[in-house]
C-alpha cells in the first residue's frame, strides 16, 4: 500500500515526495519533499532557508521565495519585480532579479541601487525610472541638473532660470550635455559658457562661439571699445 513501509507495512513512509518508500528500509523512492533530506527523507535541510537540499549532504539547492546564497540566508532586493505569486525570486548564486525589470525607482541586476536622485519622473505615473544596467535616467534631469546620472549641475553662467516648486528657489537650465540652450549671461561664452568675452564691444556680449563682437569683426565702429585706438593709429601711419 502506498504510503507505508515494515513487514506488516505498519509503518509511515517519512516526507517521500512520490508517497512511496521501499518496504524493509522505508527508503523514498524519488526525491523529498521540499525542506527535507536523507535515504528516508526524515531530517530537515541544513538552513531554514532551503526550499529543497542535497538528498545525502543536506547542503541548500534552491532557496524559499526572497531568499538566495549557499546558505538562503541573504534576502533579495526589495527592488525586484513581484511574480504573479506575490513573492519575489532572484538568482540563487548572484541574487539578480528572476524577473529581468526593477521596480520603479531600481537599477542593476539585482535591482538593489537607487536610481539617481536627480532624475525627472515619468510624466505619465508620476514614478522615477532609469537603465536597468547603466542608472541613466530614462526620462532626463531635473531642473538645473545634466550627465547621464544627472549629477552635474548647470553653470551660473547659463542665461535662462527655472522656479522650482519644491524649494521655491531659481536653478539654471541647461540641456542634458549642459549646453545652455537659451544662451549666457553678458560677458560670456562657449557650449556651457564657460569663457569670458573679448573686451572688443561696449554692450559686454560678444558670439556665442567666437567670443567676439560681431560689431568689431573687420571695421571698426564707435561701440567698439578698440575703434579709438584704431583710428589713431590709422591716422599714425598715414601722417
Amino acid at each position: 500500500m502506498a504510503g507505508y513501509h515494515g513487514n506488516n507495512c505498519d509503518k509511515t513512509c517519512q516526507n517521500c515526495q512520490s508517497v512511496t518508500c521501499v518496504q524493509k528500509t522505508g527508503e523514498c523512492v524519488g526525491e523529498c519533499v521540499h525542506g527535507y533530506y536523507s535515504p528516508n527523507c526524515s531530517r530537515r535541510c541544513l538552513d531554514d532557508g532551503c526550499l529543497s537540499c542535497d538528498r545525502i549532504a543536506g547542503t541548500c539547492l534552491s532557496c524559499k521565495p526572497g531568499l538566495f546564497g549557499a546558505r538562503c540566508g541573504q534576502i533579495c532586493s526589495s527592488g525586484c519585480i513581484e511574480s504573479m505569486d506575490g513573492n519575489t525570486y532572484c538568482g540563487f548564486d548572484t541574487g539578480f532579479c528572476e524577473i529581468d525589470y526593477c521596480r520603479a525607482g531600481f537599477y542593476l541586476p539585482t535591482c538593489a541601487a537607487n536610481c539617481p536622485r536627480n532624475c525627472q519622473v515619468n510624466p505619465i505615473d508620476g514614478l522615477k525610472y532609469c537603465d536597468l544596467l547603466s542608472g541613466e535616467c530614462s526620462h532626463g534631469c531635473l531642473p538645473g541638473f545634466f550627465g547621464t546620472m544627472c549629477n552635474q549641475i548647470c553653470s551660473n553662467n547659463c542665461a535662462s532660470s527655472y522656479l522650482t516648486s519644491s524649494t521655491n528657489s531659481t536653478v539654471k537650465v541647461c540641456e542634458r550635455n549642459g549646453y545652455c540652450r537659451d544662451g549666457c549671461v553678458m560677458t560670456k561664452y562657449g557650449n556651457v559658457c564657460e569663457k569670458t568675452c573679448l573686451s572688443t564691444c561696449n554692450d559686454d556680449t560678444c558670439a556665442r562661439l567666437e567670443g567676439y563682437c560681431l560689431d568689431c569683426d573687420g571695421n571698426q565702429i564707435p561701440r567698439c571699445r578698440t575703434a579709438g585706438i584704431i583710428d589713431w593709429m590709422i591716422d599714425w601711419l598715414i601722417d
